[in-house]
Parts: structure tokens; sequence; C-alpha cells
């Protein structure tokens, strides 16, 4: 069974879209992706 985890962003969704949009590696687009989809809620974390 996989570890469970609380996420705190304290971003919000348009300064993560901002960053996402000016991310320059493939690792910080990513971390950055991951973080937009929780705080959009898209994808849930349990």
């Amino acid at each position: 069974m996989a570890n469970k985890f609380q996420v705190e962003i304290q971003e919000t969704v348009e300064e993560l879209e901002h960053r996402l949009e000016r991310a320059i590696t493939a690792v910080s687009k990513e971390k950055l992706l991951l973080l937009y989809l929780i705080a959009t809620q898209k994808i849930g974390v349990a």
C-alpha cells in the first residue's frame, strides 16, 4: 500500500500557471504541473 501524505500548497493557481509557463527544465515542469493539478483538484491526494 502506498504511503499517504498531506500537501499544503501556498501558491495561488494563477501563480502556479505563471511559473509553469516559464519553467525551463523538464523536472521543474513536472513538479509544478503536479502542484497545479492538486491545487485545481483535477487529481486527488489521499
